[in-house]
């Protein structure tokens, strides 16, 4: 009998033996140990780069919501402006039965003779919130025959703030005087509510009655992402100038006329008006300062001719929207 039939021989223990000779709790804390190592394997650095992520995107969230917000108030103002505008339309409808003379018309006589005949020191109040071009040094130089020339400087202010006591700015001023309005943009950066801000323009200039009012229209903007901008100042000019044609309690300048939509007239970082669209605007105004005299003058003359009659006629009312 071979001594060897009485030995076992017990094979050498697996790794995976003695996994299945663990107890509960020793398996746990292996897997615990495990996991912690896998968190420990991720850097700082990988980290830091979800926590940005997570951070863009919830800002990305927040932008998308403001965005929306945005379009359902422009879609909301669009289409009460447009309800505006055709009451405006309709009431201006009413106050156009009779024809009233062209801007042609007061240009078929001559200059020559207005020009010429002597007249007293006139005076020109300019109100702006422009701080970024030289308005009075501009002023000075493109309206003519006007000695005294003021300027009443509201930094970045709004329209509101902009009117604030003009009727004592205007004391001691003429009908052979001007007041000048220029509406900054800082109504535009944002939806306002442009119906009441009309109806303050109204509200605040139609008791001044001893001097000439003309506003002068917000500029545009030129260059990208200015869209949204121009969009809200297309919408407030319609419907100031329709105010206007209406209750007559101003003349209108339409600052955009005559400017190059480039970087010739504009700057090109910040997309606003330069010095020389500011040129450009205070030439138009100049032009229409002209007309208006002429226009008056004219009308003045005419009223002496038919000065036995008992009730002027109606076709001497202002093309210019001011009585």
């Amino acid at each position: 009998m071979n001594f060897l039939d009485n030995i076992t021989f017990r094979r050498n223990r697996t790794k995976s033996d003695t996994m299945m000779n663990k107890t509960d709790s020793e398996m746990s804390k292996s897997f615990e140990e495990t996991n912690n190592s896998v968190t420990l394997d991720l850097s700082d650095d990988d980290v830091t780069e979800n926590n940005k992520l997570k951070k863009r995107i919830e800002e990305l969230e927040a932008e998308l919501k403001n965005a929306l917000m945005e379009i359902n108030i422009l879609s909301l103002e669009n289409t009460r402006l447009r309800v505006c505008n055709e009451e405006l339309k309709n009431n201006n409808d009413l106050h156009n039965d009779k024809p009233t003379p062209t801007k042609n018309d007061c240009k078929k006589k001559s200059r020559k003779s207005l020009e010429q005949s002597p007249v007293m020191p006139k005076k020109i109040c300019l109100l702006s919130c422009n701080k970024q071009n030289n308005m009075l040094h501009i002023a000075r130089n493109s309206i003519k025959n006007y000695s005294e020339i003021c300027h009443y400087l509201t930094p970045n202010g709004n329209t509101e703030e902009l009117l604030s006591g003009i009727d004592k700015k205007l004391t001691g001023f003429t009908l052979n005087d001007y007041c000048i309005i220029m509406i900054g943009d800082e109504d535009f950066r944002k939806t306002r509510d442009y119906i009441s801000m009309i109806y303050l323009i109204r509200e605040s200039l139609k008791l001044i009655v001893h001097t000439n009012i003309i506003i002068c229209l917000p500029t545009y903007k030129c260059g990208p992402l200015k869209n949204m901008f121009n969009w809200r100042v297309e919408s407030f000019n319609n419907l100031l100038y329709l105010d206007v044609m209406t209750h007559k309690h101003a003349y209108i300048l339409n600052s955009n006329k005559n400017i190059n939509y480039d970087y010739s007239m504009f700057r090109r970082h910040i997309g606003i008006i330069n010095d020389r669209g500011m040129y450009t605007i205070f030439e138009n105004l100049n032009n229409l300062i002209t007309d208006i005299e002429f226009y008056n003058h004219n009308n003045k003359e005419q009223l002496i001719s038919n000065s036995h009659d008992e009730v002027p006629s109606t076709e001497n009312e202002s093309i210019f929207f001011r009585n």
